[in-house]
């Protein structure tokens, strides 16, 4: 239902209700556990840009998301 959740998300937007950490943590976590590390990353990357203030909940998501999916390492190297 990631959709849904992101059109909830946008909608929020338009009504200039700006999401708190918790409601970007939830998704992230929820897109995570769904496999969807690229699309959580971008999340992650939303909030950054949205000046959301990240808490250890949210990098706690992220990278066990990365670490179950085997996407922790940089990809710079």
């Amino acid at each position: 239902m990631w959709k849904e959740a992101r059109g909830l998300l946008d909608e929020m937007g338009g009504h200039r209700i700006s999401p708190s950490v918790v409601t970007f943590t939830i998704l992230v976590d929820a897109l995570c556990k769904d496999g969807k590390i690229k699309e959580a990353a971008q999340l992650f990357e939303e909030m950054r840009k949205r000046r959301v203030e990240l808490n250890v909940s949210t990098y706690s998501s992220l990278i066990n998301g990365l670490c179950n999916y085997g996407q922790w390492e940089d990809d710079d190297s």
